[in-house]
């Protein structure tokens, strides 16, 4: 028996889990990219529709990863650049990227007017990549350069008017309109084995990360968490089998949300939602 809160809504929209590269909602509309095209469906449920054929990207790939809106476009990157859209649909517009094959852009964040977006360029004669963190316009327009880095970043995260991003095993943090950049979190990387923070999620003045397999808040461990994906308002959604469950952000015990869903996958909690991929179409459950 399929157990779910009386909150919990099937979209009705048709999709293939595996074909799912990229997933973004607001209150009016879910949007998501598959191996060839960007498409939208009402937030409530109803029939998709194709907003544009994905550009070629890296290896002549059109994926679109970390998919992201504002109340007009649609952005995001592939290989070295950066593409917007306007939701109503139309032809994608390359506004930003790399200009060397021995540059690389990944990682874009936005706060609906511009798009945030971290570069590496591998140091010449070296196998080191330093950084920038670059802004532009959601419509395209003139780029600004926000930081110029020692060290290629990852991770970026947009928490109000501050960018955070991770390198090795430190997070720092500057103003989203560039400036100082503060270091927040100095670990350490594991002998040998340490790889640096894999992931980052901001909320308050808490800064969450895995790092060497293990998850920190602040540097101190955080039991039962395992990751710090699907941040949302009280907590970490994640999924676990077949079962949606909500982790408290100070770690303990999973609590579940909802169950018997086959498939689980892309859980992504945006606004008072909690969107995911189960039982071939995309669905959505209110946060608890």
């Amino acid at each position: 028996m399929v157990w779910l809160p009386a909150l919990f809504l099937a979209l009705g929209i048709a999709a293939e889990p595996d074909s799912i590269w990229s997933l973004a909602a607001d209150e009016r509309e879910v949007l998501w990219a598959n191996s060839t095209e960007l498409k939208a469906a009402p937030a409530e449920g109803g029939e998709p529709r194709t907003v544009a054929r994905l550009p070629a990207g890296a290896h002549d790939d059109p994926a679109a990863f970390d998919l992201e809106l504002t109340p007009t476009h649609a952005v995001w990157w592939n290989g070295a650049s950066i593409y917007s859209v306007k939701r109503q649909g139309g032809k994608p517009r390359r506004i930003g990227g790399a200009a060397h094959d021995y540059q690389a852009v990944a990682g874009i964040v936005t706060d609906g007017v511009r798009i945030y977006f971290r570069q590496s360029s591998k140091v010449r004669g070296t196998e080191h990549w330093s950084g920038e963190i670059w802004s532009v316009p959601v419509a395209g327009g003139t780029r600004k350069r926000l930081a110029r880095l020692p060290d290629a970043p990852s991770n970026l995260v947009l928490a109000g008017e501050q960018l955070y991003w991770s390198s090795g095993a430190s997070v720092f943090r500057m103003k989203r309109s560039g400036g100082a950049i503060a270091v927040v979190v100095e670990d350490e990387l594991a002998p040998r084995l340490g790889s640096g923070i894999t992931r980052l999620a901001v909320i308050g003045d808490d800064v969450y990360y895995e790092l060497d397999g293990v998850v920190k808040r602040n540097r101190a461990a955080v039991a039962g968490l395992k990751s710090v994906a699907g941040l949302g308002a009280k907590g970490f959604y994640q999924a676990d089998g077949d079962t949606l469950v909500l982790i408290p952000r100070d770690g303990g015990a999973a609590r579940p949300i909802a169950k018997d869903l086959p498939g689980l996958r892309g859980v992504r909690p945006i606004g008072r939602w909690i969107y995911f991929q189960a039982g071939g179409s995309i669905r959505r459950i209110e946060q608890p």
